[in-house]
């Protein structure tokens, strides 16, 4: 019984290894879209004349920066942003 015990404990070890690196390659991956996402929507945003608007953030950014500074101080770092998104939206809806 011993060694089947062991057997099956290494398959356990195995199975959960695989699943963490699944993870991890998934993880990899929504964050490399989410990056061409990123890239794609601030080439969008540049104008032809040679002009640039004003630099926008990326999403990492924003999310270093309530990282950065604790749970704290997240809904005071994100009330600007979404001030931001609402004035926004009602220039675009206008």
């Amino acid at each position: 019984m011993g060694d089947r015990h062991k057997a099956m404990v290494q398959q356990r070890l195995r199975e959960g290894a695989k699943k963490a690196k699944d993870k991890e390659v998934a993880d990899h991956d929504l964050r490399m879209t989410i990056l061409a996402m990123e890239q794609s929507a601030r080439a969008s945003m540049g104008m032809g004349d040679g002009k640039r608007r004003r630099e926008v953030p990326t999403a990492t950014e924003e999310l270093e920066k309530v990282e950065l500074q604790g749970s704290g101080k997240t809904a005071e770092l994100l009330d600007p942003v979404k001030e931001e998104l609402k004035e926004q939206k009602r220039k675009v809806s206008n």
